[in-house]
């Protein structure tokens, strides 16, 4: 939906889907099994198969995701999940927080990306409080709630990133 080289989804897209018909619960099943099997050795945990069972998310906060993904998704009844980068808001390229606001009345999620796209798992705790502190305090600012969840930027993690997350 929206502009990005095929070579950044090198890894990042496991598994997309696309029928032309539903799937009764026995193909959701089967392909649910499928992903299962090969998701359980990273230790991903799914949820019980349901009927559909997708999420369509973007992150780092493009004008693009308002423009291509937001109106053509849109258009169909599609919500998308988008993942803000709060610094970047309202620089060229990127999203305005009017965009983001329009997005989420039409029944986007928006969430987080971090305020610059730092990498989190160099961060210390401190540092790691002041970041959620930050993008909790942009989203109050431009009126909208703090986010319920965040995309960490380039999948940095560690155990103290997910801890201090925990409590955001």
């Amino acid at each position: 939906l929206s502009y990005t080289p095929a070579y950044w989804f090198n890894g990042s897209i496991g598994y997309l889907a696309v029928y032309n018909r539903s799937l009764s619960q026995t193909e959701t099943e089967e392909v649910y099994n499928a992903i299962r099997a090969e998701v359980a050795a990273r230790g991903i945990p799914l949820p019980k198969p349901f009927t559909p069972m997708i999420v369509l998310t973007l992150d780092d906060s493009f004008v693009t995701d308002y423009t291509n993904a937001h109106r053509l998704a849109s258009a169909r009844g599609i919500p998308l999940t988008h993942y803000i980068t709060t610094d970047w808001v309202g620089t060229k390229g990127c999203l305005t927080w009017d965009q983001i606001k329009t997005m989420r009345a039409a029944g986007d999620a928006i969430e987080d990306h971090s305020t610059n796209h730092s990498n989190l798992a160099t961060l210390s705790e401190a540092e790691l409080r002041v970041e959620f502190e930050r993008v909790n305090a942009a989203f109050q600012a431009a009126g909208l709630p703090v986010p319920e969840h965040i995309a960490y930027p380039d999948g940095s993690s560690s155990s103290t990133v997910q801890a201090v997350t925990a409590e955001y």
